[in-house]
């Protein structure tokens, strides 16, 4: 006869073996589905990092991972993403939500989630965000909120980011419908979305450095003369295309050569940025100004005939001879300069011809207006 005992060890043990067996298939499936989802993550972020090297937005980087983010993570329906500005975090993309509202409000950090989790940058699950916000928002922030959010999200996923080590924003995932939306199985996933989020924004930042530094002048600040000879071109084309009107002017300065020799090019640098500066507090926030090249620079009036650019022009003068020029406390000149200026489509509707009759105007007025210097 078998032995019972023994067949009954050996029941028990197989038993216990198959249980280990589904155990561990059920973790390595649950392994294999959160390494799925990361790799879908990773690659949507690269994906968004390759398009942001081309446009070095990064308001456009914000609202893709958001939209990319309810797309991966299940039970994310709406979401929004807040950026901390040194002092308050500010709603910077949304969706789902009102965000014209949202833009409104403004968030100290001790009314978000993160404020009470032992490790800030941990990701964390609210399954009441609306009463959460009711016990820690003063009344005018929460009817915002409300407002902005149309409906209180019953399930929040949410999760810190950093940016060079240092806090930067707030990512949160909303679901409407159900309080149990969100597991812990879901943290590991956002925590992730977090840190590729990190990355992108490092690279975004420093791709709007690298854009901002290519496109404007190291002395002045305003655009260099390789952009606005881009912008120009765009604007003659949209001009085209909508049978719209612009003038070009062509800007020099009276004798900076005079200034350089006399008191220094420190002097001459001083005068352009004051040029450059005292120009831009006078033209409209839509107008193009650049520094052309030397003492030249030029200004797009946008949707101005020739009269208005001309009267444009005539108020940057008064303002110069109403703003005399001082170097080391002494009074040194008024700035002056020479302008041709033309219009789009009247004086010519090709890039050359513009920039050459412009120039041609300039150089005529300079030789009209210009003083001998004493």
């Amino acid at each position: 006869m078998p032995n019972l005992n023994s067949w009954g060890e050996r029941m028990s043990k197989n038993s216990a073996y198959k249980s280990k067996q589904k155990d561990l298939i059920k973790k390595l499936r649950s392994s294999n589905t959160l390494l799925k989802r990361n790799s879908m993550i990773t690659e949507s972020i690269m994906k968004i990092t390759s398009e942001v090297l081309a446009s070095g937005e990064i308001d456009y980087i914000l609202q893709t991972i958001i939209d990319k983010a309810i797309e991966i993570i299940p039970g994310a329906q709406k979401g929004n993403i807040l950026i901390y500005d040194g002092s308050v975090l500010e709603f910077k993309v949304s969706r789902g939500y009102d965000s014209n509202v949202l833009e409104n409000l403004k968030l100290s950090i001790e009314e978000v989630f993160q404020y009470y989790l032992k490790d800030f940058f941990e990701p964390c699950i609210i399954s009441n965000p609306g009463s959460f916000n009711r016990e820690h928002l003063p009344d005018h922030k929460y009817e915002i909120l409300q407002k902005g959010l149309g409906m209180n999200p019953k399930s929040t996923l949410s999760c810190a980011f950093k940016v060079d080590n240092e806090f930067y924003g707030v990512i949160n995932l909303d679901n409407v419908d159900d309080h149990k939306a969100f597991s812990k199985e879901d943290k590991p996933l956002i925590k992730h979305l977090a840190v590729q989020i990190g990355i992108a924004l490092k690279n975004a930042r420093l791709i709007e450095k690298i854009l901002f530094l290519s496109r404007h002048d190291s002395l002045t600040g305003i655009y260099n003369r390789c952009y606005f000879e881009e912008l120009l071109m765009h604007t003659i084309q949209t001009s085209k295309a909508y049978a719209s009107v612009f003038s070009l002017a062509m800007l020099d300065i009276n004798d900076l050569k005079f200034i350089n020799d006399t008191y220094g090019h420190e002097a001459g640098d001083l005068m352009l940025r004051k040029f450059a500066q005292c120009v831009n507090e006078i033209i409209r926030d839509n107008d193009i100004f650049a520094r052309y090249g030397g003492d030249e620079f030029a200004i797009i009036f946008k949707d101005n005939d020739k009269t208005q650019a001309a009267i444009k022009i005539y108020n940057i003068k008064e303002a110069f001879f109403n703003m005399p020029f001082t170097y080391c406390g002494k009074t040194i000149a008024s700035i002056d300069f020479g302008c041709g200026i033309v219009q789009f489509p009247a004086d010519g509707s090709e890039f050359q011809d513009l920039i050459r009759l412009a120039d041609i105007r300039m150089y005529k007025d300079k030789k009209k207006s210009k003083k001998p210097v004493r």
